[in-house]
């Protein structure tokens, strides 16, 4: 039985999964830092809440449509060259 082990590639992806363990953490406690921050009664939180609250339905997709068509594009781009690179490191391609 002979197993071949390429540590990059192990290296590589436990890397990717400690930095997406790390990254989901705190941006989970930064949102409920926020969340914590704009529910207390204090007057002015309040209105900083509507405010962002305002403007939050304020803003409409037609005016950033084309940045977010282009975020929508560079992902799509992104996903199909890990596919092909994923395709050619199995020997498939």
């Amino acid at each position: 039985m002979n197993i071949e082990i390429d540590f990059f590639t192990l290296w590589r992806w436990m890397l990717a999964l400690v930095v997406l363990i790390y990254s989901g953490i705190v941006l989970w406690q930064t949102a409920a830092g926020y969340w914590a921050w704009l529910s207390s009664g204090d007057r002015y939180t309040g209105i900083l809440r509507r405010y962002l609250m305002v403007h939050s339905l304020r803003v409409r997709a037609r005016a950033f449509g084309a940045d977010i068509a282009v975020c929508l594009l560079l992902c799509v781009t992104l996903g199909l060259l890990g596919w092909l690179h994923w395709l050619g490191v199995g020997g498939q391609l």
